[in-house]
């Protein structure tokens, strides 16, 4: 399997996470996940790393389980986004990051392996139904 983190194929999710760069915490919001990682975001967090290396604490809705893993950062980046439902209110500062997963326990990689697994089968699921439905309406 390539480690190319483009080739894996990524759900969109919105859950918590606890990010841990030494003792220091840091709150965030994964915004997508593969199989092999995620992106978080976080408000107004700067960029400097005295390490690409990442402890992380998270939940993937509807499991119940908390998923502790070891991770690296691939990439950092800022973008200016609006907030409000028109996204003509303030702006803010978010600082993504994509994770690619070192290390955790055979239990949680199965746990988020399966979890991508099922999104997807869902998605592409209702993906045809609305093929299928303009199709035959």
């Amino acid at each position: 399997m390539s480690l190319n983190r483009r080739d894996d194929r990524r759900v969109p999710v919105q859950t918590y996470l606890n990010e841990y760069l030494g003792d220091r915490l840091s709150r965030g919001m994964i915004t997508n996940v593969s199989e092999r990682g995620l992106r978080v975001q976080r408000l107004n967090r700067p960029l400097h790393r005295s390490s690409r290396i990442v402890q992380l604490e998270f939940e993937l809705p509807g499991t119940g389980e908390t998923i502790w893993a070891k991770g690296e950062a691939c990439f950092d980046e800022l973008e200016l986004t609006p907030f409000g439902a028109s996204g003509e209110g303030p702006v803010a500062t978010i600082h993504s990051s994509g994770i690619h997963m070192l290390a955790m326990a055979t239990r949680h990689a199965r746990l988020m392996r399966d979890y991508v697994i099922e999104r997807r089968r869902v998605h592409l699921k209702d993906a045809l139904a609305r093929m299928t439905r303009r199709r035959y309406h």
